[in-house]
Order: structure tokens, then C-alpha cells, then sequence
């Protein structure tokens, strides 16, 4: 029992899978985040792109709220900066739904 405990704890999917259900607007918040960061990959960039997407009509208020929190910043402008032309107004739209 105690070998299988730590080869689930070496499982950064299974890592991934428990901050996700601990707290999904923290778990995005940081998804985001890794976005934007210097050397970011393509998959981090996806991801994005993913979390704004499937969030956009469920649970993004909150996310915005938790990401202000953390990071200090609006979420809305931390896309802003760090997008531009069409991508940047489509992924704001996501962020701002309908308000």
C-alpha cells in the first residue's frame, strides 16, 4: 500500500488532477499564468487557449477574481499586454463573456 502511495505521488498527472479538484479557479489561474511566462512552450500557449475556452461560459468571474488575488493583476490585462490583433480580442471576449 505505502509502494503504491508513492508511485501515485511521483504522477504529475495525478498531481495536475488533485489541484485541479482541490481548487479549479487556482489550478487555471496558474494554468494561465505559465502562459505568459519568458519561454513559455507551445503546449503552456494551448493551454491557454484551452482553460479560456472551456471556462469562458462556467466559472471565469471566479477565475478572475482568484487570479486578481494572486498575481495582483486584472486578467483582462495581463491578455492584453501580452497578446495582440485578433487572438488578443478573441481571447478577451472569452474573459468578458457577457458582461
Amino acid at each position: 500500500m505505502i509502494q503504491n502511495y508513492k508511485d501515485l505521488a511521483d504522477d504529475a498527472c495525478l498531481l495536475e488532477t488533485v489541484q485541479c479538484l482541490n481548487s479549479p479557479p487556482t489550478y487555471f489561474c496558474k494554468i494561465i499564468n505559465q502562459a505568459f511566462k519568458e519561454g513559455a512552450h507551445k503546449i503552456e500557449k494551448e493551454a491557454l487557449n484551452r482553460v479560456l475556452v472551456s471556462r469562458s461560459e462556467t466559472d471565469m468571474t471566479e477565475i478572475k477574481e482568484v487570479h486578481h488575488q494572486l498575481y495582483g493583476a486584472k486578467l483582462e490585462d495581463v491578455v492584453a499586454t501580452n497578446t495582440h490583433g485578433n487572438y488578443r480580442d478573441a481571447l478577451l471576449s472569452l474573459i468578458n463573456g457577457k458582461e
